[in-house]
């Protein structure tokens, strides 16, 4: 991390050289993100550095012993399951979205998020173009790490700036 991102970061209010919150607030994650992958992907476009920070995210998290702890019950309870539980899952990392999932056949689950209603009318600006892609880039790197076989997800935005999306998670059972 350079220093400049650094000091970027200490402004908004997220120690990264401290202890970090247990939460922060919608706008401070937004930004933060939006930052992080401008910082770290500078040679893609912001779509697909936020595809490649939920990748890395997912990738990161399996490095910590909660998260092989986690990846060893996924690859128990298998892929349909764990894909199932996104949403409880998303929930533990924030309150702002809205999440549900559904089985729509062997294969393919549904995810749909957005913003929770009182949230959405104070985003401002609204995040950016392509945010999407960090939980498609989660969503297919769970898929990768419990060896589904031809894995994909598919974004479709219902409403930008409440961040709703579906999200078409496929694989071959």
């Amino acid at each position: 991390m350079t220093p400049d991102l650094r000091a970027r970061f200490e402004a908004l209010g997220v120690h990264v050289d401290g202890s970090l919150l247990a939460s922060y607030p919608h706008h401070q994650w937004d930004l933060a993100v939006s930052m992080a992958v401008r910082e770290f992907y500078p040679g893609m476009s912001v779509p697909e550095g936020y595809h490649q920070l939920g990748c890395d995210f997912v990738a990161g998290f399996q490095q910590t012993l909660i998260g092989k702890a986690v990846a060893q019950v996924a690859r128990l309870i298998g892929v349909e399951r764990t894909m199932l539980q996104m949403p409880q899952t998303q929930r533990l990392g924030n309150n702002y979205i809205d999440a549900t999932a559904e089985r729509v056949s062997p294969g393919h689950i549904r995810i749909r998020f957005e913003l929770e209603p009182e949230l959405a009318a104070q985003v401002h600006p609204p995040p950016d173009r392509g945010a999407e892609e960090f939980p498609r880039g989660v969503y297919l790197e769970v898929l990768r790490v419990l060896g589904a076989r031809n894995p994909s997800v598919v974004a479709s935005v219902r409403n930008f700036d409440k961040l709703a999306v579906d999200f078409d998670v496929r694989w071959t059972p």
